[in-house]
């Protein structure tokens, strides 16, 4: 089962913030560059850009709590017969 996790880089910056002691500057440099990297490792790894057609499910995590995304996993992974 491929899931993405997405959020808005304003959301992403909040959450990384309240996490740590770092300027809102610095965490979006640290966040953009990790996408950067992720994307590369990504692309590498499948021989393929990302797009959405390589996940199963995308979830927003802006839209929901932790607790009812990994309800969403697991009813998803119910689904498929996986667990």
């Amino acid at each position: 089962l491929h899931i993405r996790l997405v959020a808005p880089l304003d959301w992403r910056i909040n959450s990384f913030n309240s996490k740590t002691n770092k300027e809102h500057k610095d965490s979006k440099a640290f966040i953009l560059e990790s996408d950067t990297n992720r994307n590369a490792l990504f692309e590498n790894f499948c021989q393929t850009k990302i797009n959405d057609f390589n996940f199963d499910l995308t979830i927003n995590c802006a839209g929901f709590t932790q607790s009812e995304i990994v309800k969403m996993i697991i009813h998803a992974m119910e689904i498929k017969k996986m667990v």
